[in-house]
């Protein structure tokens, strides 16, 4: 887990991150930061009284006690990709799908 918090924008880019290739964090957030560039118009709180970060802020140790109760029941994702020129599926989840009201 992290241990350290990192506070940044980023908007969206044409490719989308999943799609890069990135050796390492530090490389990712350098090129976030390289494309961070938000247009006027988005400053505006007048505008956009709501900005949505897609952060999540999670108790860990909460989490813990749902995967060992075997209580997170969340849809697979699966995501076909090349690692090395060897075809793979990489199974994912959305963490916004664990949240229930």
């Amino acid at each position: 887990m992290l241990n350290y918090l990192i506070c940044f924008s980023a908007p969206l880019a044409s490719t989308p991150v999943r799609e890069r290739d990135f050796s390492s964090s530090k490389e990712l957030i350098i090129d976030f930061c390289r494309e961070c560039r938000i247009v006027n118009e988005f400053k505006s709180i007048e505008k956009f009284k709501i900005f949505n970060t897609n952060n999540l802020w999670v108790n860990l140790n909460a989490i813990n006690r749902l995967v060992e109760a075997d209580a997170l029941k969340m849809e697979i994702i699966p995501n076909p990709k090349e690692v090395n020129g060897i075809k793979v599926l990489q199974l994912e989840t959305a963490a916004g799908a664990a949240i229930r009201v």
